[in-house]
C-alpha cells in the first residue's frame, strides 16, 4: 500500500532529507511517479499502526508525531495519537507528489503550501512561502539549514500549481498568500524584516513594495576596485529606488574580516549613489526604531504609508509577536 506524507511530515522530510525538487534529477525521478494529473489517490486499504511504525525503516524515524498522512477515504484513517489521516479523495494536478521510497511519497512544496493553508493564518502562511522559495531551510517546522543553495520551490511554480489546482481546503487563501511571497531569502530575520516592511496593513506590515532578496546591486566602473566588485548582494533592495536593507547578524558578519568586507561593500555602494540601511536584531525587536526605519524607506520611494489608527497597530503586535517569537538567536 502506498504512503503519502501530508502538511508538516511532508514539510519536515523536505527540509530533513534536503530535497532539492528544482535538480534535474528529481525531475527525473518524478517521470517515474504514478501518474496525478487530474486523478485522485489510488484505492488503498486501512491505514494500520505497522504501516507508522514502518516509516522508521525507511529513515523516517525523525518524523514529529503525529505524523500526517493523506488517504483517499474515510475507510483508509486510522485513529491513534501517533498519526493523523487527511482524507483526500479529489483529483490532484502535475507535480503533486515526490518519491521517498518505494510506495512511501511525499507531498511536493506547492501541495503541501495549499495543505498548510487549511491551518495557518495568511501572515504565517506568506512566511512558509517565503521559506519555501528561499535558501535557509523551513523554520515553520523548526529546521533552519544554512548550507542549502538552491529553494524548494518558486514563486512561479507556486501559481501554476495553484492555478492547476480544484477544490482543494485552503486554496482560496494559498492564492492570496502567494502574492506577498519575496523569493530568495536566506535567512528567517530577512524573512522577518520584509514581512513586517511588505506586507500589507490589514495583515499588519507597512505594505512597502517587496524587494529582490538578496538581489545584485551594480556599481559604477569608478566605485570598482576589481571586475568581481561590479555587482554587490543585498539582503533586501529596491533597485527602482536605489535603496538597500542589511541586515547586521553576528553568525554571518560577526568575524573581523567579514565585517570588513561589509564596510567595503557599503561604501562602494553609497558611492554610486545606493542608500544603505542597516538593520540589527534590536531594531526588529524595537517597534519605535522599526518605524522610522519604515518612514525612511517610505519617503525614499515615494510611499505614502497607510499604518494609521488602531486595527493597524493591533495587527502589527499581533504579526511582530509572531515573527519574534519565532527566531531566538538573531539570526
Amino acid at each position: 500500500m502506498n504512503r503519502y506524507l501530508s502538511h508538516t511530515s511532508a514539510l519536515e522530510w523536505l527540509a530533513y532529507a534536503k530535497a532539492d525538487p528544482l535538480a534535474p534529477a528529481a525531475a527525473d525521478r518524478r517521470e517515474r511517479l504514478p501518474r496525478h494529473d487530474g486523478t485522485p489517490l489510488p484505492p488503498a486499504g486501512k491505514t494500520t499502526r505497522a504501516d507508522i511504525d514502518g516509516l522508521a525503516s525507511f529513515g523516517l524515524g525523525y518524523l514529529a508525531k503525529p505524523v500526517h498522512l493523506l488517504v483517499p477515504s474515510s475507510e483508509c484513517r486510522i485513529r491513534c495519537a501517533d498519526a493523523r489521516c487527511h482524507v483526500r479523495s479529489g483529483p490532484f494536478p502535475a507535480r503533486s507528489f515526490l518519491p521517498i521510497d518505494e510506495g512511501t511519497f511525499s507531498s511536493s512544496p506547492e501541495l503541501a503550501f495549499v495543505q498548510m493553508a487549511e491551518v495557518l493564518d495568511c501572515p504565517r502562511l506568506v512566511k512558509l512561502g517565503d521559506e519555501l522559495c528561499g535558501i535557509y531551510g523551513i523554520e515553520t517546522v523548526g529546521i533552519v539549514d544554512f548550507d542549502r543553495t538552491s529553494p524548494f520551490t518558486t514563486v512561479k511554480r507556486l501559481e501554476r500549481f495553484l492555478l492547476k489546482a480544484e477544490c482543494m481546503p485552503g486554496l482560496v487563501k494559498a492564492r492570496k498568500a502567494v502574492r506577498h511571497i519575496a523569493p530568495g531569502s536566506a535567512s528567517p530575520m530577512e524573512t522577518a524584516i520584509v514581512l513586517l516592511f511588505c506586507l500589507p496593513p490589514r495583515l499588519g506590515g507597512y505594505g512597502l513594495p517587496r524587494p529582490v532578496m538578496n538581489g545584485r546591486g551594480s556599481l559604477k566602473k569608478q566605485a570598482c576596485r576589481k571586475p568581481s566588485d561590479r555587482r554587490y548582494r543585498c539582503d533586501l533592495l529596491w533597485p527602482a529606488a536605489d535603496i538597500a536593507v542589511e541586515y547586521d547578524s553576528f553568525l554571518h558578519h560577526g568575524s573581523r574580516a567579514k565585517m570588513a568586507d561589509d564596510a567595503r561593500r557599503r561604501n562602494d555602494l553609497l558611492a554610486r549613489g545606493t542608500t544603505v540601511v542597516s538593520i540589527t536584531g534590536r531594531t526588529v525587536w524595537n517597534l519605535i526604531e522599526l518605524d522610522e526605519i519604515a518612514r525612511l524607506l517610505a519617503r525614499r520611494m515615494g510611499k505614502r504609508l497607510s499604518t494609521n489608527g488602531v486595527g493597524w497597530r493591533k495587527a502589527q503586535h499581533e504579526l511582530h509577536g509572531m515573527l519574534t517569537g519565532s527566531f531566538f538567536d538573531g539570526r
